[in-house]
């Protein structure tokens, strides 16, 4: 790293002080949080640059296995998150790739866009990370929301719901919540937020209708990624938890039912 880049992150790093502050005059006790997942996250990101400096001169069959890593780490992440989902690690890796093959074909199996590492792997990398947010913060909430609402969900097992049908109204009220962070990002594109994809097409000399054009489909593949792995690993993780608590209450429940 140069004496600038340096220079750039150090006076970066400085601006986590304020949410730290912020969190230690409101107790929220996250200041540790805040410094190692900064210090991490520049780590990584350094390590991140180096690396690809030698990838993008590579040729294009390794795109698909830089992507597999990303999806492998964006599962272990937001697993971090959900130590009380059982299978939370090979749910996320699932609703990861499942999530990501379908705008992955739409993008780069159309030719729409060049499939090279210089271009796959940094689009790639932009759906994945986003995706991992809303699952991380699924995984975080979903045994809350089952603690807080355990009465009506146990009154569903008695008329004899399935384990996503008792927690259906949970389940999708914490989809709600995981996606409008994405759908407000697209609401503030070109007003309030100009998007960086855009910016450096600008700048590499792309007509500004075309930059806007291939900005809007990198933010609705975001979009379509985050919305269709998040579901999953939602409903995945509702339905887990759910069966790890009550499968012998709600077995129980059946029998008696079937013997009546």
């Amino acid at each position: 790293m140069t004496k600038e880049s340096a220079l750039i992150a150090v006076a970066g790093y400085l601006l986590l002080s304020i949410p730290a502050l912020i969190s230690w005059k409101e107790k929220m006790k996250l200041e540790k949080d805040i410094f190692a997942s900064g210090l991490r996250a520049l780590i990584q990101l350094v390590i991140l640059g180096s690396v690809l400096l030698y990838i993008f001169k590579m040729p294009s069959w390794i795109g698909p296995i830089v992507v597999s890593f990303f999806i492998f780490f964006g599962s272990l992440i937001a697993s971090e998150r959900g130590k009380k989902v059982p299978m939370a690690f090979p749910l996320a890796l699932m609703a990861f790739t499942i999530g990501y093959l379908p705008a992955a074909l739409v993008i780069f199996g159309s030719g729409v866009v060049k499939s090279i590492p210089n271009v796959f792997i940094p689009l790639s990398g932009m759906m994945i990370g986003n995706a991992t947010k809303s699952i991380s913060l699924a995984y975080d909430r979903v045994h809350k929301m089952i603690e807080n609402n355990q009465e009506v969900i146990e009154a569903a097992f008695i008329d004899g719901a399935s384990y996503t049908t008792a927690a259906s109204f949970f389940i999708h009220d914490l989809l709600r919540i995981t996606l409008l962070p994405s759908i407000d990002s697209m609401k503030i594109l070109g007003l309030v937020h100009i998007p960086g994809t855009m910016s450096g097409l600008l700048i590499a000399g792309t007509p500004p209708v075309k930059a806007a054009a291939y900005q809007a489909m990198i933010a609705y593949a975001i979009f379509s990624v985050t919305s269709l792995a998040t579901m999953i690993a939602t409903y995945g993780s509702f339905y887990l938890v759910l069966k790890s608590r009550y499968e012998k209450i709600t077995f129980g429940n059946r029998f008696r039912k079937s013997r009546g």
